[in-house]
Order: C-alpha cells, then sequence, then structure tokens
C-alpha cells in the first residue's frame, strides 16, 4: 500500500523497502550500526577521561604533599635559625 522506495548509494546500488509491515531497511540498519560504533567510541573515550583524571588527580596529590614537605622543611629551618639568634642574644648579654 504505502510502500516508500529508499536509494542507496553504495558500490552496489540497490534498493531498501520499507512498508507497513515493519521491514528494516538497509538505510536504517546502517545507521543503527554507526550509532551504535559511535556509543562505543564515546565510552571508550570516557573510560580514556577517567583514567586521565585518576592519573592527573594523582600528579597533583603528590605535589601537594611535596610541596607541604618544602614547607614544613622551610618552617623547621626558620625555628633553628631563630632560636640560635635568641641564643647567641642571651650569649652576648
Amino acid at each position: 500500500m504505502n510502500e516508500v522506495v529508499v536509494y542507496i548509494e553504495s558500490k552496489a546500488s540497490s534498493e531498501a523497502t520499507i512498508g507497513r509491515n515493519g521491514k528494516v531497511s538497509e538505510l536504517v540498519r546502517r545507521h543503527s550500526k554507526k550509532a551504535f560504533q559511535a556509543r562505543k567510541a564515546f565510552r571508550a573515550l570516557k573510560s580514556l577521561v577517567k583514567v586521565q583524571a585518576v592519573v592527573r588527580g594523582a600528579y597533583v596529590r603528590k605535589q601537594a604533599r611535596m610541596a607541604l614537605h618544602c614547607m614544613h622543611a622551610l618552617a623547621q629551618l626558620q625555628v633553628t635559625v631563630r632560636a640560635r639568634q635568641l641564643l647567641s642574644r642571651c650569649s652576648d648579654n
């Protein structure tokens, strides 16, 4: 009755029909395959981004740990220098 003919450009030009009985055309099959591949690629990219975030997070935590260690060492050095200054003042008097 209401049948639509769809022409597909490919190496072998073929006809695909979509009728009332619900036949899936070659065009729809290709579209669904491409959509599946796109979703699969997107999932792979998403997991790659998550791995990058984990790695970068670990690197940032390492940098923060090193910065805190250096700041702690500087604070200890300041305490030592200040104590020596105070001891030298006391011994001069």
